[in-house]
């Protein structure tokens, strides 16, 4: 992808001016305040508009501001021009003849055709590889010198974030704050203002149970005031009784207390809980299906999926492991030197004065032979070293080709995979079917448990968990008791000491039948509030599950292109310092970290300013070659050497040239040594001194009684 030509139209500074490029190390040369900057916010202006166009809008021309942009990829040019003043844009492509023919015509920033609005981005993303302007400026470098690396890791951090992972990442955050609004207790150490909702429910338990103790005690005391000064009062025994002795109050308390159920509440009792088993069966049910859908597996799993599945993770694996093979022969490759002729030469030259000197002091064919002799052997081991370095260096080529033609089998296995994809209908990107993969099991058992759930018999709970007292009399828990009836007291359980209460004071009618109603009231809600935190419990741990899976996904995908990004990012600063520095960490933070004095890593701030400065190119440059492919958009470079000595500017400057061989660079510099150097080389020169734009700015300074102000 090469940058032809940018045309302006009173935008800012620039009246009327075209810029030519052509292929290799294009240099854009002019002192400061010419434009060169304005050069480069004119790209991404034009493809995306700008917030403050405003301000390039000459005011001697408010109604005209226009430019353009002209790209050639294959022979094909398309031509890109806004206009400023209206927001519109024209999408032109060349044809056979060489003019320019209009295909779309849209205004993307006004949101009322959005069909076009995405059809223009579409061919954005079709002709540059990418529909998004910080992308586009990371890609293309422009500016990003001027950053710090902080900022700069800010935007590499942006531009690593895959769509479909920054949906996961958002979803993952999502889960995050609905365990947190349930179990404020969260294991990722969250803070919450507020107390979860499980919290709150146990702290409605505990008051719900000092409420039911204390009713329970009132039941106990009225009791025994009903047994205690009635239990002398003779009670008259039915004719059919064998026993002739009177029977006390005390034993018809129970009698009045513990009457049968009648069928009717019975079954209305039996209904109730049958209703709320089936209830209970709907919602397991409905929470199954919602967590099989959260797996991103279809329901009927086609029986090739699996296979292709651990077949697609195993090539990829493999893909990275010969890729990082590749890099490392690659880089012994590059280290592998032809030697150096001057240590040799200036050696047999000092060989042959040593000989010379003998000579004149002891003439003879001794000092003759003796420096043939050294000079034979001494040739004869350089040129034993250069054979071997030959021979190493075919060896690392012939390990080199073989590893590009194992990544290249490699990547059609991975095409052949995704056809079979897209046979069976799906098309997923690596991270849904890492996520598909690690489910797979998990869709197993979501499957078992809804067939289980579908053909389980819909028995009563009463049924299924009875109450039964223990065998040697000991009393159930309260909340049982009240569930069963089996709170209430009788006459042989009551105390027989009722010195605490007046015999002539009697149990009131109706007093009983409130604290049992009240009692009953504490319990059904207690039941309900257990149900809400059985739930709750139950949600809390299916978010856990998720979030732990989401969270190890999003970790194994970054860390990946991490250590890809790390890996390229060394061999760029190894080429940009000329070997001094080779390694490169990346923290998950996208902290940049350099081998220290110590052997420790340090970041880039204990470094001289230098060195920060070919790290941020260096970020730069790796970056455009990572996400590039197979467009490689070109690297413009705003002052790229900064405040570089001469050895690491001529360092830089060569990288750069090796660059230019298979990708476009546009540097802006106001230096004359680059401009006498491009001249030297044979550049592409572009000059801002003549250009319209000094001429403009000499007019505007001559005529600044009439208030002609640009943008600068």
């Amino acid at each position: 992808m090469m940058l032809r030509r940018l045309e302006l139209q009173a935008f800012g500074r620039f009246r009327d001016e075209v810029v030519e490029f052509a292929p290799g190390i294009n240099l854009v040369s002019g002192p400061n305040e010419s434009g060169k900057t304005t050069l480069v916010q004119a790209l991404s202006a034009v493809l995306f508009g700008t917030p403050e166009a405003s301000r390039l809008i000459p005011w001697e021309s408010p109604d005209n501001c226009r430019a353009a942009l002209v790209w050639e990829a294959d022979g094909r040019q398309v031509r890109i021009e806004r206009d400023f003043v209206t927001g519109r844009v024209e999408w032109s492509e060349a044809t056979s003849g060489g003019d320019f023919q209009p295909v779309l015509s849209v205004a993307p920033k006004s949101g009322d055709a959005p069909e076009e609005q995405r059809a223009y981005l579409s061919r954005l993303q079709t002709l540059l590889g990418v529909n998004r302007k910080d992308l586009f400026q990371l890609q293309l470098c422009g500016d990003a010198l001027e950053a710090s690396v902080e900022q700069l890791s800010e935007s590499l951090k942006a531009g690593f974030a895959d769509p479909e992972a920054s949906e996961l990442a958002e979803v993952f955050r999502t889960l995050q704050d609905e365990y947190v609004t349930i179990d404020s207790a969260n294991p990722w150490g969250l803070e919450t203002q507020e107390p979860g909702a499980l919290d709150v429910i146990a702290q409605q338990l505990q008051t719900l149970e000092t409420e039911w103790f204390a009713v329970h005690e009132s039941i106990r005391l009225c009791c025994r005031r009903d047994t205690g000064p009635l239990s002398e009062k003779p009670v008259a025994q039915p004719a059919d009784s064998d026993q002739a002795g009177p029977a006390t109050a005390s034993e018809a308390v129970p009698v009045a207390v513990e009457e049968p159920v009648g069928e009717d509440a019975a079954a209305d009792k039996t209904a109730a809980g049958h209703g709320a088993f089936v209830t209970d069966q709907a919602s397991e049910r409905a929470a199954l299906e919602a967590e099989l859908a959260k797996t991103g597996l279809p329901r009927e799993i086609p029986h090739e999926l699996p296979d292709l599945l651990n077949t697609c993770a195993e090539l990829r694996q493999a893909m990275a492991e010969q890729k990082r093979a590749l890099g490392a022969r690659q880089e012994e490759r590059r280290r592998c030197r032809i030697p150096g002729w001057k240590s040799s030469a200036w050696g047999l030259a000092g060989l042959w004065t040593a000989a010379g000197l003998w000579y004149r002091a002891q003439p003879g064919f001794k000092p003759i032979v003796a420096g043939a002799l050294v000079a034979g052997a001494l040739g004869a081991w350089q040129g034993w070293r250069y054979l071997q370095v030959r021979k190493t260096r075919r060896l690392f080529d012939g390990q080199i080709t073989a590893l590009e033609a194992a990544v290249g089998e490699l990547q059609q296995q991975l095409t052949a995979l995704n056809d079979r994809f897209e046979a069976l209908g799906m098309t997923p990107s690596p991270v849904e079917m890492v996520r598909m993969q690690k489910n797979l099991l998990r869709h197993r058992q979501l499957l078992e448990q809804l067939q289980q759930c579908a053909t389980a018999p819909a028995e009563s709970p009463e049924e299924t968990a009875p109450v039964t007292p223990s065998a040697d009399g000991a009393e159930a828990p309260p909340m049982q008791q009240a569930c069963t009836g089996a709170a209430r007291p009788t006459a042989a359980a009551a105390p027989e000491d009722t010195s605490d209460f007046p015999a002539d004071e009697g149990w009131q009618p109706g007093e009983l039948d409130e604290l049992l109603d009240t009692r009953s009231a504490i319990e059904a809600q207690g039941e309900i509030l257990r149900a809400q935190e059985a739930q709750l419990k139950a949600r809390s741990a299916t978010l856990r599950v998720a979030c732990d899976l989401l969270e190890k996904t999003l970790a194994e995908c970054t860390g990946s292109d991490l250590e890809t990004f790390a890996f390229i990012l060394g061999q760029t600063l190894s080429g940009l310092t000329g070997g001094a520095i080779e390694q490169v960490r990346i923290t998950p933070h996208f902290t940049v970290e350099l081998p220290g004095p110590a052997g420790d890593w340090l970041p880039v701030d204990y470094f001289s300013s230098a060195t920060g400065t070919l790290v941020k190119l260096a970020l730069c440059l790796s970056f455009n070659q990572l996400c590039c492919e197979p467009v490689r958009l070109p690297l413009v470079l705003d002052e790229p050497l900064g405040n570089l000595d001469r050895k690491r500017r001529s360092q830089v400057v060569k990288f750069l040239e090796q660059c230019a061989a298979g990708q476009q660079v546009i540097l802006l510099s106001h230096e004359d040594a680059l401009r006498r150097r491009a001249t030297r080389d044979g550049w592409h020169l572009v000059s801002l001194r003549t250009a319209g734009a000094s001429v403009a700015a000499s007019n505007e300074e001559k005529n600044d009684d009439d208030g002609q102000l640009s943008f600068l």
